[in-house]
Formats: structure tokens, sequence, C-alpha cells
């Protein structure tokens, strides 16, 4: 598959929302400001056509401006306390942008005269700023001389533009474009270093309309039609001419937007958009919630790998405790021969050789500051200890092989949690089975969601039906499904419990086969080629007493041999055979 360059939001797409500000905003009343997140404010309008809002956002990889409703969000930074109080009641009157800048002045009229808010979109150095005259009078982030000796940033200060050091697209020549190939840079990444407001995407649609791979060199020979493809974008940017567009990949995500059509984009779907706006909240809400999912899961996957090493060393003790605990006799026996010899152990002695019990010779380590009793005695606590630790520590042992067992099985499920809402709800099970600390937020989070587990079909109707969490795991296997419906888990992996609901029907070997394979495609075993997967009724699947959730025992098992594959492209599976009773991991 080709790789897919990310979508910027550039100067092409800046431009292309300042229009549409220009078309639907100005005039407005702006009658409040939330702050959904730390990177971002929004601005409510009330307009011809009801309320909407414009979201301002600085964040590092999505810094944006669009027309959007606004989510919840109350104003705690000091610079959205401070717009909130400036702006609330004022009117929109103008949205600029210059040619190839990534700088969005929207001029609003207030009751104390004119203000501007001024956003910068430049990735981690992104920035928003309110301008009074010619005066900084709040900045989203204060820049040091420290931090910036080109252009420290502070509240009083001159309000000063980010310098340019490079031509646009409209200023650049032949020549300078010839001497630039000429140095043996891939096309895209020249493009990008050396013109003002080309970002990568855009760039590689300038090589690839030149005819030039942008991800190789070319020879100074091709400027002429570098510059052919680099002046026709520079006439759209100035006409205007916009044309919003959102991409989809071969799955159906939204995976990128652009402002007018892009071949660097020639493999994906193009999909017009009713605005910039739209086309751009699409693709990076998605993004966004893909980014957040993939961080809230490694969080937990993180919190779940310490718990399971915790239970690791702590087994690891006890066996070396057990191990131990194996010479509880010896040290019985050294004890009893102390006290049968202790006449013959001469004073500060650090070993004694006596005859043991069969008569064989046999040396036991003394202390030399105490005497024969005392080292007796010493023998017999050590027994006295040894053996209540393998009384006790084997029951403990296997309480943290359980527990590693429960914590690998909530590994594999955190893993291939689909939502936010799933890792919710795992954090909670494992809060609430007293596995992982609760941290403070976890604490106040609220109860866990009513069960809802995934749900497929068969090409003949029935119904799969695929736990998400081992509590829901019990609820699909114990409560969902009835006696004679089929039990389906991968063999000797953790997975998730899966039923085949058989409705009083026999089930066809094609609809078992399937239902095995969404069985295999929800386990660790999900990137192999084939998995071996247990089906049995129902009612040959029981709870051991106080078994953590999830955790089964069953019987009447036999083993198919599948793909792993959801059921629109599940595989067959391969002759069954038998099996033999084994624990749900």
């Amino acid at each position: 598959m080709e790789r897919i360059i990310p979508p910027a939001f550039d100067s092409l797409v800046l431009a292309a929302v300042a229009r549409e500000i220009r078309q639907d905003l100005l005039d407005d009343r702006i009658t409040g400001l939330v702050q959904p997140d730390a990177y971002t404010v929004g601005l409510r309008l009330r307009t011809r056509r009801g309320t909407t809002g414009l979201l301002c956002s600085i964040h590092p990889r999505w810094a944006r401006c669009v027309i959007a409703p606004l989510p919840e969000g109350r104003a705690v930074h000091p610079f959205a306390v401070q717009l909130r109080a400036r702006l609330d009641g004022g009117r929109l009157r103008a949205a600029a942008v210059e040619s190839f800048e990534r700088v969005l002045t929207l001029t609003c009229e207030t009751l104390e005269g004119d203000v501007r808010l001024v956003l910068e979109v430049m990735g981690r150095h992104s920035n928003m700023l309110l301008v009074e005259g010619e005066r900084v009078a709040g900045a989203f982030k204060t820049v040091t001389p420290a931090m910036s000796r080109v252009r420290p940033i502070a509240v009083g200060q001159r309000y000063t533009r980010p310098p340019r050091t490079r031509p646009t697209p409209a200023e650049v020549d032949t020549a300078a474009l010839a001497s630039w190939l000429a140095e043996g840079q891939p096309v895209g990444e020249m493009l990008v270093a050396r013109l003002l407001g080309v970002s990568p995407p855009v760039a590689a649609h300038l090589a690839l309309r030149a005819g030039l791979d942008p991800e190789q060199p070319a020879p100074p020979q091709a400027a002429d039609a570098l510059l052919a493809a680099v002046r026709e974008l520079a006439a759209t940017v100035s006409s205007g001419a916009f044309t919003p567009i959102w991409y989809e990949d071969e799955d159906g995500r939204p995976a990128a937007y652009a402002a007018i059509p892009l071949l660097s984009y020639r493999g994906l779907t193009e999909r017009a958009a009713a605005s910039m706006s739209e086309a751009t909240v699409r693709v990076i809400e998605t993004a966004a919630r893909e980014a957040a999912l993939a961080e809230q899961r490694q969080a937990l996957l993180a919190r779940i790998t310490d718990g399971m090493r915790r239970a690791e060393r702590a087994a690891a003790e006890i066996e070396r405790h057990l191990a131990a605990a194996a010479e509880a006799g010896r040290w019985r026996r050294f004890g009893e021969l102390l006290l049968a010899y202790g006449s013959t152990v001469p004073p500060g002695a650090t070993e004694i050789t006596v005859p043991d019990f069969d008569g064989t010779p046999i040396t036991i380590p003394l202390d030399p500051h105490r005497s024969a009793v005392v080292n007796a005695q010493a023998y017999f606590r050590r027994h006295a200890k040894a053996a209540a630790s393998r009384r006790a520590l084997p029951e403990r042992l296997e309480t943290l092989r359980q527990e590693h067992a429960y914590l690998d099985q909530m590994r594999v499920l955190a893993a291939q949690a689909a939502t936010q809402e799933e890792l919710r709800m795992l954090r909670h099970e494992l809060g609430e089975a007293g596995v992982l600390r609760r941290r403070r937020t976890d604490r106040r989070a609220r109860p866990a969601a009513a069960p809802a587990p995934r749900i497929f079909t068969t090409a003949t109707g029935l119904r799969i039906v695929v736990g998400r969490t081992s509590r829901e795991n019990d609820h699909v296997t114990f409560t969902l499904a009835a006696p004679d419906d089929l039990w389906l888990h991968a063999r000797g992996m953790p997975g998730a419990h899966v039923i085949l609901k058989t409705d009083g029907r026999i089930p066809s070997p094609a609809d078992v086969e399937t239902a095995a394979a969404v069985a295999a495609y929800f386990s660790q075993g999900r990137g192999a080629a084939s998995v071996p997967v247990d089906v049995t009724a129902r009612r040959h699947v029981r709870k051991p007493k106080g078994a953590r959730p999830g955790m089964v025992v069953y019987r009447e098992e036999r083993t198919l041999m599948v793909a792993p594959r959801l059921p629109d492209a599940a595989a067959n599976g391969k002759r069954p055979r038998k099996g033999s009773r084994a624990w749900d991991r």
C-alpha cells in the first residue's frame, strides 16, 4: 500500500477557511466563548441562520481554525478568560490572511474599540494572540527571549508578524528552481524547505504535476516544468478558486483533506465537501479520536503490564521460598541431632560432624557464638517457618498465577478495544477487581456501562456474540447464551468469549467456522495465519468457585484451525480434532 502523506492545515487550507469566514460570519455577534481543551478556544456567534462556532486551536499536531459546532468547555486558561471578557458582545468585522501565509487575523469590534485575534498556525510553534493597536494585549503562549531571540512574545510588546525568509510560489523564478534542483535534494523536500506556505502534500502535488517523482532528485532542466506547476498553484490561490475536498482510504476512513484536488492523494477516493471547515473537521476528528484511543490504550497496557510483572516477581519469590521450604525436614533433623550430641560440641565450633539416624556421617553448620542447644532451637524455628510456608504459599502462588492469566486476558482485550468507552470499561473492571491500583481519576469515573457485546451475523442469519471485557465475557457466556448455544474460544491463549446463537437449530459447519474465525480474530492470535479454536456446547462451560471474571473451564470440546477474520471474510476451517480439558486464559 502506498504511503499516505499526512494532511496539513497549510496556507491553502487557512486561506479557504478565511474565505468561508468572510462569506458566512462577518458582522455576526460574538455571544460567548468556550475552552474545550488546553489548546483550543471557541467563539460562539449568533448568525442569521442560528448559532454556530469558530474553533481556533494551537494543538501541536492539529492547529487549525474551522467553523463548527462548539463542544462544551469552561474558559480556564488566563488567555481564554481574557478573550471572553474582551470579545463577548462584540462583532466579527474582518478575516484576513496573506497568500501563502499561515497567520489568520480576525478583527473584532467591541465597545472599547477594535481588537485583533491573531492565530498563527505553525505546528508546535502555533500561538494565539490578542492585539490592541500595535501592542500584544494577551497571548496563549508567552515566548521569552531565552526561548526565541528572533521573536519573543510578551504582553505590552509591539506585535510583529513571523519573519519571512523564503519566497512564495508567486515570487520564485526558473533560475532559483534550477539552482535548488542542482543541489540534489528530493523534489518534495526541496519545495517544502525553499518555498513559503508549501506543505508536504502540496509539494508532492507540484512535483507530480511537473511529471517528477517527489521522493527523488530531479535535474535542473526540470525547472521549467516545475515552475509551470508552481505558477498554476499561485494563480489558484490568488483567485481564491478553492474546491474543498476530503479523501477516503480503502477502509472508508477519512484520511486527508485539501483546499484543491491534490495528485499526492491520487490513490485515495476523493469526496466533495460542503466547506473547507467540514472537510477539515471530518478528517481531524477521526485522527484525534484514533490518537486519543491509542494514547489511552498504551497507558492502560502499561498499567496491565506492570501488574503482570508484579505478579511474576511475587510468584518467583514464593517459588524461591517453597524451594527453601523443601529443606524443612533437614532443619528439624539438624536440631534433633544437636540435642542428641550437644555434649560433644566444643565451644566456638563452626560445624560438627555426627552420625545421622541411619548411621551415615552428617555435617551440621553452627553459629560459633551460640551453644549447641541454642543452635538446635534456631534450626527448629527454621523448620517451623518452612513448614508453615509449605502450607500457605502454594495457595498464594496459585492465586498469583490466576491473576497473571487474568491480566494477560485483559491485555489482549485492551489491545483490541475499538473505542475509548471499551477502554474505560476495562479500566473500571480492573479497578473493581482490585488487580490494579485505582487512580484518583478512576475513582471519580462513572459506573461501568451496561453490557453491549459485539454482534455479528453468519451467512445464514445466526448471531455471533463477542464479549469486549472479562465481565462481559461472563455475561455473554452465562447470561445471554442458552445451554445448546455454541461457545468458542481460541485454544491456549487469551481472547474473547464467543457465542454462536443456534436458536434451537443445528448450525451448519460453515456457520461454526465463521464463528470460530471471529473467536480467532478477537484473540492473541489475531495476526497469525491459523489459530486453534475450541468449540463446545455452552452447557459444558462452567466457572470455578472464586475465579476471576472471564475465567472458565470447559469440556467436550473439538478444535478447529481457522484464519482470524470477521464474518464477511471468514475462511473455512480445517478438519476438527478432539481436544482435552483446558483453562480459558
